[in-house]
């Protein structure tokens, strides 16, 4: 993957990393200063990736990174050459140099470079740390190789007349004509070498700076040996907001990591009928409801109001997820649409709500729409940077009267400006990675996403071999992972083959490191059946269990250290491609005897290792347990009445990702929708949260005797 650098931007960091042939013709190096932040730089993600470095030029870089995980960056010489960094600015502007081959540290050790020894020369390795989330900016460096000291040379060699005049054409900003060029290439019969660039790999990765940049264990807790549950609501509770309101039905709750707890829920009562809730700090609090003239539309028209959506027993409530410092990104129906066509922003620290994204606002971005325009909005999610990404599927008369059916995207906002990562509409000629001559037919709405920001989605294409795959979103660059058209990965048997043609992957997740995990079907030798595929940057790994069968279902999103919830074999392990562990071997005794089988859907992971699973017993008892690292600890056994006798523990169904796009906003516990420890149903302090219910005495759902309850556990 090259990253190629105009030569006007490779001068702008001329007192940085040397003023090209000033250097050579022995100028004297100014002061070390740091390129304006607009300087062009090559975005890099989660990875591996090959470039050139020019050894006479700026070679810019900045890497997106969360503030919790240390940068780890190394760049190792494809040629014999000397590498090394010439800048690292983190995101607080704390600031490193040095030089190809040299070694420096800032005062508190936060950032740091070091060279290593590679079979072809010198390469270097850099860790930083820094308390804020942000771009970080890199500039590499490359010593001369012997095409430049050949041009070196010949310049050694110039009278004093010669060797000004290449100083002039330096400081003229190297023009590639006229008078002045034509004198120094008189002189300088090599100049073209000059242009000749040293191919490098460089390695990008996030760790865990307390354990060592390793992603051990010297961070985790003690783990708790008991869960303590208590009720944070139920049928027939208070409604905050709505005087002589009670509660009738409520959507999966997700607890953030400072142990709040959002979820919609329907009422009766009152004015209106459903709405979003925020437990924190032991009460309830109201962030929108549909009530007539209740809680005002944002930047909205006026007459504006959210309502449309209606929460009954398992479906009805619009998706949301938690961000940083108590931010609640969640997607709302306005002014009785059918569909959820507006995004907004939630601050616990003073209950302020912000309009991200209006149905005008977006239609906007189509010049060609018409008035009867009706876009939906799916699966928000908040970078630690401060940006927010949404699926889209939308529908139009455009202005000559075609109609416009579902089409699909991607796109982000910073609550300033909306964009578009990938769309069918407005970027119909993007390439498809990796499939030369291929178009984009569109993309699903379930995406996962990482801290940095990164975006996982699937997308089915056509002129292309194969016909859908998935893909990285960087906030720049769209990467192929893998696709269903074949061709190598790195670790997988030669000839294998992830997914099929009629379907989507079944499921998909990416870590803060960039580990990314792939449930689909996989051919082998003609042979098909579904498995779990596991990225660890540098290979693929077939999961299985201790059983030795293969994973065929991914129950967890990835946590930062690179562990993952699979199930292999009828039994849950826990484990990160390297390492497992049987989950399933440590149930309580009297689960022993009662036929106990594990969903292949509905875990709780958090960056501790420590998991929550579903059970159903045999005689179709639910119920959960928690995994503490070593055994499971009993938190609900709805057959013996912990917490109550009733008869379901959500989600009790879990369809697979299909290409039925009506589905989206009702697909509950995905491992793309768990952010382990940030928000899903674990937190990184060993607090959960769950929902349960009773179909009363007729055994009907959406009727007059429906209980639930949503309840928090706590680790001791």
């Amino acid at each position: 993957m090259p990253f190629l650098f105009s030569s006007a931007a490779r001068r702008v960091a001329v007192s940085l990393v040397g003023t090209g042939l000033c250097l050579l013709a022995g100028c004297p190096q100014p002061t070390p200063a740091l390129p304006a932040d607009d300087t062009p730089a090559a975005t890099l993600s989660i990875g591996t990736f090959d470039t050139t470095l020019s050894p006479t030029g700026l070679n810019l870089f900045r890497v997106l990174g969360p503030a919790e995980l240390a940068l780890e960056v190394t760049v190792t010489p494809a040629v014999e050459s000397v590498l090394g960094l010439g800048f690292a600015e983190a995101p607080d502007g704390a600031t490193l140099f040095s030089t190809p081959g040299g070694s420096a540290a800032s005062d508190d050790a936060a950032l740091a470079v070091m060279p290593t020894d590679e079979d072809l020369g010198t390469g270097l390795r850099f860790l930083g740390t820094t308390d804020e989330a942000g771009f970080w900016r890199l500039s590499l460096e490359a010593e001369p190789t012997g095409a430049i000291r050949t041009v070196q040379a010949e310049i050694d060699a110039l009278s004093s007349i010669g060797q000004f005049g290449v100083l002039l054409w330096n400081l003229s900003g190297q023009p590639s004509s006229g008078p002045l060029f034509d004198f120094v290439a008189g002189q300088v019969p090599s100049l073209p070498l000059l242009d000749e660039r040293i191919p490098a790999v460089v390695t990008v990765a996030l760790r865990d700076p307390s354990a060592g940049g390793g992603g051990g264990d010297s961070d985790i807790t003690p783990a708790p040996t008991s869960i303590a549950l208590a009720e944070i609501v139920r049928t027939g509770d208070p409604v905050p907001g709505q005087a002589g309101a009670t509660f009738t039905y409520f959507g999966n709750p997700i607890i953030d990591d400072d142990e709040r707890v959002a979820f919609f829920a329907g009422y009766t009562g009152g004015t209106g009928g459903n709405g979003l809730y925020v437990f924190a700090d032991g009460s309830l609090q109201r962030v929108i409801d549909d009530s007539p003239g209740g809680i005002a539309v944002p930047g909205g028209a006026a007459g504006d109001a959210f309502g449309g959506f209606t929460v009954g027993w398992d479906g009805g409530a619009p998706t949301m997820s938690w961000g940083p410092d108590g931010r609640l990104i969640f997607v709302a129906h306005l002014n009785d649409s059918g569909l959820p066509n507006a995004v907004f922003r939630w601050r616990a620290s003073d209950a302020d709500l912000l309009a991200l994204v209006l149905p005008e606002s977006f239609r906007a971005l189509f010049a060609n729409a018409s008035e009867d325009f009706l876009p939906a909005f799916y699966f928000p999610g908040l970078s630690d940077t401060g940006v927010v990404h949404f699926s889209s599927r939308y529908s139009f008369f455009d202005t000559d009267g075609a109609f416009v059916f579902f089409n699909t995207g991607l796109f982000t906002t910073n609550g300033v400006r909306l964009q578009v990562a990938v769309d069918q509409q407005l970027t119909p000629t993007v390439a498809v990675p990796g499939r030369s001559g291929a178009t984009f037919t569109g993309f699903e709405q379930l995406t996962a996403h990482n801290t940095a920001g990164t975006v996982l989605l699937q997308g089915s294409y056509q002129n292309g071999t194969g016909s859908r795959g998935v893909y990285a979103w960087n906030g720049s660059t769209l990467t192929r992972i893998l696709d269903n058209g074949g061709g190598s990965l790195a670790g997988l048997p030669a000839g294998a083959v992830v997914g099929d043609a009629s379907s989507s992957f079944d499921a998909v997740a990416i870590g803060d490191r960039g580990q990314i995990a792939v449930a689909a079907p996989l051919t082998v030798g003609g042979t098909t059946a579904d498995e779990v595929i596991y990225f660890d940057g540098t290979d693929w790994t077939r999961l299985s269990g201790e059983n030795g069968r293969r994973a065929g279902f991914l129950m967890s999103g990835i946590n930062r250290r690179g562990v993952l919830v699979y199930r292999a074999g009828g039994d849950p392990h826990i484990g990160d491609g390297s390492t497992r562990t049987r989950i399933s071997d440590a149930v309580p005794g009297r689960l022993l005897t009662a036929g106990v089988t594990w969903p292949g859907f509905g875990a709780g992971l958090n960056n501790q290792n420590r998991c929550v699973l579903r059970f159903e017993r045999a005689s179709g008892g639910a119920g959960l347990l928690y995994w503490n690292g070593s055994t499971l600890l009993d938190v609900a056994d709805l057959e013996i009445g912990q917490p109550e006798a009733w008869d379901v523990v959500f989600a009790e169904t879990q369809p697979l990702l299909d290409d039925d796009l009506l589905r989206a906003g009702t697909v509950k516990d995905r491992p793309e929708l768990d952010r382990p420890g940030r928000t899903g149903m674990l937190s990184d302090d060993d607090v959960l949260v769950f929902r349960i219910g009773d179909r009363g005495a007729d055994d009907t759902e959406d009727t007059a005797d429906d209980l639930q309850a949503i309840y928090i556990g706590r680790g001791e």
